[in-house]
């Protein structure tokens, strides 16, 4: 597992360096560590900076990513709508495009503590919001995730490979 878990931080590492290099926007990134809510002392959290949701300086922010360790979640499917719901509900700027990537090597279930019902109504709300809402997760997850990532507008990468330049497109 480990080398999925370095090919998932050098690809993020990647795609920060080129979006703050290469691209002129002000890139605020926030992380959210999402664990499987329904096993035992898991839950998901905001990974804060200081008492901000927000990272703006990247190199702060690659280091949170970097930091992150996976453990726990006794089963394969995983709890990516409490994630999801957590991130849709963040304290995005007014005028800001708002963006999300999912990275997740697992099915998902529908449990979550925002009251969603289904991948479905997740979908709508994103797509509601206008958050571009992406996914990086293996080829075998691709066509779960399907309407995720396409009725929101965002991109599928592959985890296993490099996904940076497919985040790049957004960029665009």
């Amino acid at each position: 597992m480990s080398g999925a878990i370095n090919n998932v931080a050098a690809n993020i590492d990647e795609f920060v360096d080129s979006l703050t290099a290469n691209y002129a926007v002000k890139a605020n990134f926030a992380l959210i560590d999402y664990k499987d809510i329904t096993c035992e002392n898991e839950q998901t959290v905001l990974i804060k900076n200081g008492h901000s949701n927000w990272f703006t300086d990247a190199g702060k922010f690659k280091d949170c990513v970097n930091s992150i360790y996976v453990d726990g979640g006794g089963d394969g499917p995983e709890t990516a709508l409490d994630g999801l719901a957590m991130a849709s509900q963040l304290d995005f700027r007014k005028n800001a495009n708002k963006f999300i990537i999912l990275v997740t090597d697992a099915d998902y279930k529908t449990n979550n503590n925002y009251g969603i019902s289904s991948m479905e109504e997740m979908v709508s709300i994103l797509a509601d919001s206008r958050i571009v809402t992406s996914v990086i997760t293996s080829d075998s997850y691709k066509m779960l995730y399907h309407n995720l990532y396409t009725d929101t507008n965002g991109v599928f990468g592959d985890i296993n490979g490099n996904f940076s330049e497919e985040l790049l497109k957004l960029a665009e």
